[in-house]
């Protein structure tokens, strides 16, 4: 039961690993470098205090499911980071001038 249970958590880990790679990507790779750290911080912050944690917490003690429903619980915390920081990078909000000078 436990290697069957590790097999589908390792396919949904992989499956899910394209959203959190791009989580970082935008999270670190565009949104922090362009001076908005501290919309990075509330995405992160609230997607896993908000999302993450109590859907956790419903799935596994509220519904009592098995381990990997709980884990796609987790999956959905990476979704709305992936959505809300996609939203961001897309609003071209986060591309601040951090040296100074003004284009021109």
């Amino acid at each position: 039961e436990a290697i069957e249970s590790a097999a589908v958590l390792l396919v949904i880990c992989g499956a899910a690993f394209p959203i959190r790679a791009l989580d970082y990507t935008m999270l670190i790779g565009i949104l922090r470098p362009g001076g908005d750290v501290v919309v990075c911080m509330l995405i992160d912050a609230l997607s896993i205090w908000l999302v993450g944690l109590p859907l956790t917490a419903l799935l596994s003690l509220g519904f009592k499911f098995p381990i990997t429903i709980v884990y796609l619980g987790m999956v959905g915390e990476w979704l709305s980071t992936f959505l809300f920081a996609g939203l961001r990078v897309h609003s071209q909000k986060w591309a601040n001038v951090l040296t100074g000078k003004t284009p021109g």
